[in-house]
């Protein structure tokens, strides 16, 4: 089988710090940024701009902090429609309740996909952005794209040691949490102490802290967050504290203690 060469500069990077595992090198970290990973480079994103911070998932502005931009007429809470004519959000279209083709609303894209070019291109350079207020007209803004890089790496001066790492979680309760109920793979169940009834099935959430309760059991096409209050879920903190305390053995399908 070929092996995959990327073509990213922080994947070709060769450089591996002493003590650090082979997880810990761009080239072979796995294909996701958030939290709870090796790193988050959406920290890179959020800074991507001179002169303002945007949201590290959304195409919003969280801050302007140059007051040439501002009075270009940049604010927070203004969403950036495009960058040097590459489009940052996009109508999403498909069928309505009727089956018929609409416009469904519209979506920001992935910064790492849609700045590729503008980083590569443009860094240090000056690019015309356009913003958006709801309800407004788009506005028009030059602005510097940060040059992140030096000689293939990322340059420390720009980017000091730990703002990869500073924002990252503990990551197996984490994502314990997170990736179950139709998101992601589990490393957990999602439903326990299912039984029949009625011609289909009831039983518990894995998250919830009393699965011993039967006036908890739910269905299991109800089996989701928004079925389950915020202080009967496992949190957080409950699983940073004191996992062993909520997590039991599942024996036969069944929650034991």
């Amino acid at each position: 089988m070929p092996s995959l060469q990327p073509t990213n500069l922080t994947a070709q990077s060769l450089y591996r710090g002493r003590g650090n595992p082979p997880s810990a090198h761009p080239i072979t970290s796995i294909s996701n940024c958030f939290p709870g990973l090796e790193f988050d480079f959406r920290v890179i994103w959020k800074n991507v701009f001179v002169g303002i911070e945007v949201h590290e998932a959304f195409n919003y502005v969280i801050d302007v902090n140059d007051p040439a931009i501002a009075a270009q007429g940049v604010e927070p809470a203004m969403r950036i429609l495009d960058v040097d004519g590459d489009a940052m959000q996009v109508d999403v279209v498909g069928p309505d309740p009727a089956g018929n083709q609409r416009v469904l609303g519209d979506n920001n894209l992935e910064w790492t996909n849609a700045l590729a070019r503008i980083v590569q291109q443009h860094s240090g350079n000056t690019v015309r952005c356009r913003f958006v207020t709801e309800g407004a007209a788009p506005i028009s803004a030059d602005l510097t794209i940060r040059d992140f890089f030096k000689d293939g790496q990322l340059d420390p001066a720009v980017i000091p040691a730990g703002t990869l790492t500073q924002g990252l979680c503990s990551p197996w309760q984490a994502d314990y949490r997170e990736c179950g109920c139709y998101y992601w793979a589990a490393s957990r169940p999602d439903f326990v102490n299912a039984e029949p009834d009625g011609g289909g099935t009831k039983g518990h959430n894995w998250m919830l802290k009393d699965r011993t309760d039967a006036n908890k059991a739910l269905t299991d096409n109800q089996v989701t967050w928004d079925r389950i209050g915020a202080a009967d879920q496992i949190s957080y903190e409950d699983l940073y504290q004191a996992w062993e305390e909520h997590l039991k053995f599942i024996i036969g399908g069944n929650d034991q203690s």
